[in-house]
C-alpha cells in the first residue's frame, strides 16, 4: 500500500478518498503541526471565576464543592429557541474549571463526566418535539476552528436534519433491512484487521478504510447503540478511556483535531460513536469542488502508529 496510490470508496458513507502516500513528500506537503503553546496557560472567560457568573444548564460536581463539568448557553448561538427561522439550541460544555488543563491530560473519570454531560443534555433536548437532530463537537487547536484554548465542546440541536446526515440514514436503513446494521458489520470485520487502533470488550476504535483525514479514528460500541444516552456504564468507561488515548496520540504528534457525535432523534437504525478528525491537511480546489479528498497517510499505517503508541 505504501508504494502506490489507491482510490477507495466508503460504501456506507458514499464517498471516495484517494490514499496517496507520496503526496506527503512533495514540497510543503507535510502535515500541519500546531504550536506547542496552543492550549494557553492563562485564565479566560471559560475559567470558573468568570463562567460561574452565567446560568448553568447542567453541572457535574467535583466532590469538593465545585464543579467538574459545566454546561451553559452559548453567548453567540448559531440557533436559538427565540428564532422562528433558525430554531434550535447552541450550548457550551466546559470540560474543566481550569484553562491550563489540556484535554489529553484528563483522567478517565474526568472524560466520563464529559460524556455524561453530553448524554444528559441530549436526553433533555430530545424532549423538545421541535428538535430533530443534535450534534456534539469539539475543536482542538486553530486548524480545527477553536476560538478558545480552554478545554470545551459544543452542542447544537436543530429542527432540521442536515441533508448529508439524512442521506446517510437512508443508506444505513436500506443496508440494515438487507442484512443488518452495516456499522455492526464493520465492527466485526475490523476487529482483528490492519486498521484496528484499539479494542476493549465493549468498544472498538478503527482507522476507517476510506479515511478522509490523516490519522482519522472512529470509536464505536461493539453492541448496537443508536444514542450515546443508551451506553452502559462499562461502555461509557471504555469509550472515555479510548477517547483519551487517541487525544494523547494527537497531542504527541502536535495535530489539531475535531471530534463529532451526531444523532437523529428516534433513528434506531443508526450506530452511535465518536469520530475524530485530525486536521493535518488543508482542502484545496479539488476537494472543495468534487468532494474527493486526498489522504497522504494510509489508514493501515495510521492504525499501526496508534497501536505502537498505545502499547504498554
Amino acid at each position: 500500500m505504501e508504494g502506490g496510490n489507491e482510490i477507495r470508496k466508503d460504501a456506507i458513507e458514499n464517498r471516495f478518498v484517494i490514499v496517496a502516500p507520496g503526496r506527503g513528500d512533495r514540497p510543503g506537503g507535510g502535515l500541519l503541526r500546531s504550536s506547542p503553546g496552543r492550549h494557553g496557560l492563562f485564565a479566560c472567560r471559560l475559567c470558573s471565576r468568570r463562567i460561574d457568573r452565567e446560568e448553568s444548564l447542567l453541572e457535574i460536581p467535583d466532590g469538593r464543592g465545585g464543579w467538574r463539568v459545566k454546561v451553559v448557553a452559548n453567548k453567540f448561538p448559531i440557533l436559538s429557541r427565540d428564532s422562528r427561522v433558525a430554531y434550535g439550541r447552541h450550548e457550551l460544555i466546559i470540560e474543566t474549571p481550569r484553562g491550563d488543563r489540556p484535554f489529553e491530560s484528563f483522567s478517565v473519570p474526568e472524560i466520563e463526566s464529559v460524556l455524561s454531560a453530553f448524554s444528559s443534555r441530549i436526553e433533555a433536548l430530545r424532549r423538545d418535539r421541535k428538535l430533530k437532530f443534535v450534534t456534539v463537537f469539539k475543536n482542538v487547536g486553530p486548524a480545527a476552528g477553536a476560538s478558545k484554548a480552554h478545554a470545551h465542546s459544543q452542542l447544537i440541536a436543530s429542527a432540521v436534519v442536515p441533508s448529508a446526515v439524512k442521506d446517510l440514514q437512508s443508506r444505513v436503513g436500506a443496508a440494515t433491512k438487507r442484512g443488518g446494521c452495516p456499522y455492526c458489520g464493520l465492527v466485526k470485520s475490523e476487529s482483528r484487521g490492519p486498521r484496528l487502533v484499539a479494542a476493549t470488550k465493549s468498544v472498538i476504535a478503527i482507522a476507517p478504510f476510506a479515511s478522509v483525514f490523516p490519522y482519522e479514528v472512529w470509536i464505536m460500541p461493539r453492541r448496537h447503540r443508536c444514542s450515546l444516552t443508551g451506553l452502559t456504564a462499562i461502555e461509557r468507561r471504555d469509550l472515555s478511556k479510548t477517547y483519551g488515548l487517541v487525544a494523547g496520540f494527537l497531542a504527541r504528534r502536535r495535530l489539531d483535531w475535531n471530534m463529532a457525535i451526531e444523532e437523529i432523534f428516534g433513528a434506531e437504525e443508526m450506530h452511535c460513536g465518536l469520530r475524530i478528525f485530525p486536521r493535518g491537511t488543508i482542502w484545496a480546489g479539488m476537494e472543495l469542488e468534487t468532494g474527493m479528498v486526498t489522504n497522504p497517510i494510509p489508514p493501515e499505517r495510521a492504525a499501526a502508529e496508534y497501536r505502537e503508541f498505545l502499547s504498554p
